[in-house]
């Protein structure tokens, strides 16, 4: 369903967060400090941002230029790989995108975002279904021992 997700931001090896939402709760876990907050989730978090998608389509056409870079393969999958370029070519605020689109379904697989020189995002789907079923234990967090849970 679209009210649940999981969220692991990682650096390497290292998990430095995770996010986990049930439909109904929504578990966001700090390893550094063992924190769990815990609390239930909104309406409006319930429906889902569009994300990527959203950016793909209304907001591409109207602020950024597409320039194609290359076909080649992600992780063994066939990709095209585009760079978004603001139409505000002189603010030094202007987010740029690569984007790596996966050739035969058009689905997103990897988006990097870019504010100058600096790396502000990267969001990658390396494991996709389309119209699967999923357990729903996979969106239950599971508090690890001794983790300090703050309820919100």
């Amino acid at each position: 369903m679209p009210d649940k997700f999981r969220i692991i931001e990682r650096s390497g090896a290292t998990t430095q967060s995770e996010v986990v939402a049930n439909g109904d709760r929504i578990w966001i876990y700090n390893p550094k400090s063992n924190t769990v907050f815990i609390r239930n989730q909104t309406l409006s978090e319930k429906i889902p941002e569009p994300a990527i998608h959203t950016l793909i389509t209304d907001a591409l056409t109207e602020k950024y230029t597409v320039e194609y870079q290359e076909t080649k393969s992600l992780n063994s999958t066939h990709i095209r790989k585009m760079k978004l370029v603001s139409r505000e070519s002189g603010n030094e605020d202007a987010t740029e995108y690569l984007l790596w689109i996966d050739s035969d379904l058009l689905i997103p697989l990897k988006l990097i975002s870019y504010r100058g020189d600096y790396q502000a995002v990267t969001l990658e789907y390396p494991d996709y279904s389309i119209n699967c079923i999923t357990n729903d234990d996979k969106f239950t967090f599971t508090i690890p021992d001794g983790a300090y849970e703050v309820y919100v």
